[in-house]
């Protein structure tokens, strides 16, 4: 299967082939859309795709009423993440969930095993996403925003004049739609969901507006979202995590409020009976390009954790110990001892 980024990334070859490790506290200045070439928009769609989806997953998704958007996970019996997604409501009986590409069959197979009872079809959807640094968002602050609807009963008369609006916000956590698709922002970040032809025409407007690269490297979404303390499920970590051992209950991805869900049993008792084992880190190595899945290593050489995500010097790493414990390390050339960054949320004790 043609892979749906094929027309737009050979375009922009020597962008890709640039430094996977971008320093993102300059990413506010970098002007271009982020292809989110790693993930694939999965829709459910149906009378029932949203009760489906409630009663299947951790989140909550009644916030869909506030148009909102929101992270969870789809859990096996016994807890486990099969997957974690980002979703949004893209029309009142279509829901779209952006996850990992290399677990979309696999999410679609899992979603499928309980649907047989329920007015819902779950496919993989043509849509793409892009992530939009601050300085993308503002620049296409205007086109980003809902045209106002015109009936063919209204005269096509010259629009009054008004006063300048106020800039998106990005730490509202909100979707609106726009001419090139559904935005949504939040938590200081945001992405854009759209068709091919969509996109086509956005990076067409971007080229108008005399940028040359309308495509940034897709590492950098990466290195957003590690500093940002988000890990997302993977062919190498699907079945294996509760959602606290990625800190999902830190980050609004499970609701405790909510009814019952697949899984629901085990991950409220870890909840409410017992501090989670395992919690996802923030570290800083001495060295680069590391290894989804190395082990941590404590000074007595036992692994308690592995990499979850990299990208340059910063990882997130799952672990049992904590560094205020004792020194940890990936196995490397010095063994040189990670060090703690802060992440941007609160644990959940």
């Amino acid at each position: 299967m043609t892979h749906p980024w094929a027309p737009f990334l050979p375009l922009n070859t020597s962008l890709m082939a640039n430094t996977a490790h971008n320093d993102t506290s300059k990413e506010g200045g970098n002007l271009g859309l982020i292809p989110l070439s790693d993930y694939r928009i999965i829709t459910l769609t149906g009378p029932d795709a949203l009760a489906f989806l409630q009663g299947q997953c951790t989140c909550d998704f009644g916030v869909f009423a506030q148009e909102q958007w929101l992270r969870g996970a789809h859990c096996n019996p016994k807890g486990r993440m099969i997957s974690s997604f980002t979703a949004a409501q893209l029309a009142p009986e279509v829901i779209g969930l952006r996850v990992h590409h290399s677990i979309a069959t696999q999410t679609i197979e899992a979603f499928k095993k309980y649907l047989v009872f329920s007015k819902a079809q779950c496919e993989l959807s043509e849509y793409l996403a892009v992530g939009l640094t601050q300085a993308s968002v503002a620049a296409l602050a205007v086109v980003l925003r809902p045209e106002p609807s015109l009936t063919p009963e209204q005269p096509l008369t010259p629009e009054p004049a008004r006063a300048p609006e106020p800039p998106i916000n990005l730490a509202q956590l909100v979707t609106r739609t726009s001419t090139y698709g559904l935005l949504l922002t939040g938590h200081h970040m945001a992405e854009l969901w759209l068709t091919p032809e969509q996109l086509r025409a956005l990076i067409d407007h971007l080229i108008q507006q005399n940028i040359a690269q309308p495509l940034l490297a897709p590492a950098l979404w990466q290195h957003m979202m590690i500093e940002q303390g988000i890990a997302e499920v993977t062919e190498l970590t699907t079945q294996r995590f509760l959602p606290q051992a990625f800190n999902y209950d830190a980050i609004g991805a499970v609701s405790f409020k909510k009814g019952c869900y697949t899984g629901q049993e085990i991950i409220a008792r870890m909840h409410y009976k017992g501090q989670s084992k395992q919690r996802l880190h923030l570290l800083r190595s001495h060295d680069a390009n590391l290894s989804l899945g190395q082990p941590l290593l404590n000074t007595a050489g036992k692994a308690v954790g592995e990499v979850i995500n990299a990208s340059g010097h910063l990882i997130l790493a799952c672990s049992s110990a904590y560094l205020g414990d004792e020194p940890l390390h990936v196995k490397s050339a010095n063994n040189a001892p990670l060090s703690a960054v802060a992440l941007p949320y609160s644990l959940v004790q």
